[in-house]
Formats: C-alpha cells, sequence, structure tokens
C-alpha cells in the first residue's frame, strides 16, 4: 500500500503555503522587486523543489540534537529567513 501524498490543499501542506507566505512578506519587496520574482518563477520554483527536498529528508538534521533547533533565537530564525529570501531574490 502507497502512503497519500500531501498537497498544499492538506493542513500540513496549508502550513508550509503559510511559511513561505510569512518568508515572502518579511522579505518587504518593492513592485519592481516582485515583478522580478514573478518573472523568474521557473527558478524559483527549481530552488524550493531543491530546499523542499533536502529539508524534507528524514536523514538531513541526523547529527544535530532536537535541543539545538529548539534553542535557536528568534533573530536566528529571522536571519535565516532572509538569508533564503536573498538567495531567492539572486536567482
Amino acid at each position: 500500500m502507497q502512503a497519500a501524498l500531501i498537497t498544499s490543499r492538506d493542513p500540513k501542506g496549508l502550513q508550509f503555503v503559510s511559511i513561505v507566505e510569512a518568508a515572502y512578506n518579511k522579505a518587504k519587496l518593492d513592485g519592481t522587486a516582485a515583478q522580478l520574482l514573478n518573472e523568474r518563477g521557473d527558478e524559483l520554483k527549481a530552488g524550493v523543489l531543491e530546499l523542499i527536498a533536502k529539508l524534507s529528508a528524514t536523514d538531513h538534521f541526523a547529527d544535530v540534537s532536537k535541543e539545538a533547533y529548539r534553542s535557536a533565537s528568534p533573530s536566528e530564525i529571522t536571519e535565516t529567513a532572509k538569508r533564503l529570501a536573498k538567495e531567492l531574490r539572486k536567482n
């Protein structure tokens, strides 16, 4: 029996979409930057797919304890989100 695939309409998918939405809003794009991002949709999609594959791998964080993630400060999380947004804008 094959496991059911999760889509963007499922609760877990909706949570992912809300994370991406929050990152987009935090990026504070102006009209020009938003248009450039839209025009690079194929590159954005490829980058997001790569990131999804990397972060959804079960062994990706095998060498780091849960406590290390729980101890991340809000500023560390914000900086990570900013770096991701910057990378997405570059590509």
